[in-house]
């Protein structure tokens, strides 16, 4: 609708001066060339995003995980400053798009950073898009029918339910993030 609007007032209000045959100039309005159009030449369709809030609010993350959460941060950053005597290990795929296949490595690996709990501090790296294949994968937050439907509030939703649950299963989580949108959906 607000496109339609703005071609409406782009077409009374909007006039060329052109040349005609006698050459003499006069000005011609939109309507009078006819429709040209050259708003979004390539877009099928457009679909509102959901507020992050909206989001956030569905799929809250409860006590336990915000609490595991902080206390992965702590035990990083304790490392990092030279703190806990410890290595931080940040392993798995390098993208997830299938929900499932992820939490079987994430259990698995949980198991494991169980066993090194002494002397690692375990996180999954967690990525739904790559920047190394811009050319096909869009990823699981873009297209996660892998159809080219780019349901992307879809895949924002499918992107923090997995690391909801993984991090219920009380292994941390790292993601990338390759705009400036994504982090508002899930950074927390």
């Amino acid at each position: 609708a607000a496109v339609r609007q703005r071609r409406a007032a782009s077409q009374s209000a909007a006039v060329f001066c052109a040349a005609s045959a006698n050459g003499i100039e006069r000005s011609l309005s939109f309507a009078e060339l006819g429709e040209i159009d050259t708003d979004n030449l390539r877009i099928r369709m457009i679909r509102p995003l959901r507020p992050p809030a909206c989001v956030i609010e569905e799929l809250e993350s409860d006590v336990a995980v915000r609490q595991q959460v902080m206390q992965a941060r702590c035990d990083i950053s304790s490392v990092l400053y030279g703190g806990l005597d410890k290595l931080v290990v940040v392993v798995g795929p390098s993208t997830v798009h299938d929900p499932r296949a992820a939490m079987e490595f994430a259990a698995r690996l949980r198991t494991a950073a169980q066993l090194c709990a002494e002397e690692l501090v375990v996180v999954m790296n967690v990525n739904f898009e790559t920047s190394a294949s811009a050319a096909g994968w869009k990823g699981l937050i873009n297209d996660p029918d892998l159809d080219g439907s780019c349901q992307i509030n879809k895949g924002f939703r499918q992107a923090r339910q997995l690391l909801l649950d993984i991090n219920r299963l009380g292994l941390p989580t790292s993601t990338e993030y390759l705009d400036t949108i994504s982090p508002q959906f899930i950074a927390d």
